[in-house]
């Protein structure tokens, strides 16, 4: 959408059709043989659309043994959507990352927000994150 200047303008509820198409970008959340669960995500909306699709589907891999999570294909996104997407994964609130803005003057830290959001303990004994090709495993509780 453009305004009459010819500037592009954003339009909240075509964003909001667009995160509600893509499944709040998860191409796949399922249970495989085993209890090993696996979460394709393709990209990382705002949290505050997406995080209900997030948590859906991490509500569908709780109680699983192991979680791999394919981010192969996903070239990143919200911050707020990894903290949330930590929330599941972290007994503790963790700090995940600071970003400058140079022009601002600021940093601004992102962490885990909601502690065990939606969890009911049922923390993964392992975790495998697949990231183009480099893979990062995990083990035990509060990971």
């Amino acid at each position: 959408m453009q305004d009459d200047n010819d500037a592009e303008v954003f339009d909240e509820d075509a964003y909001r059709q667009e995160v509600l198409l893509s499944a709040g970008g998860i191409a796949t959340a399922q249970r495989l043989d085993g209890n090993v669960g696996y979460l394709d995500i393709r990209t990382l909306h705002d949290a505050n659309v997406a995080a209900p699709i997030a948590s859906a589907a991490m509500t569908l891999l709780a109680g699983t043994d192991v979680l791999l999570i394919d981010l192969r294909r996903c070239p990143g996104g919200s911050p707020l959507m990894v903290a949330h997407y930590c929330s599941y994964l972290f007994d503790d609130p963790t700090h995940l990352n600071d970003i400058y803005d140079r022009p601002a003057i600021r940093r601004d830290s992102s962490g885990q927000r909601h502690p065990s959001l939606g969890r009911s303990s049922a923390v993964p004994t392992g975790l495998c994150v697949d990231r183009l090709g480099h893979i990062f495993r995990g083990r035990g509780a509060g990971l």
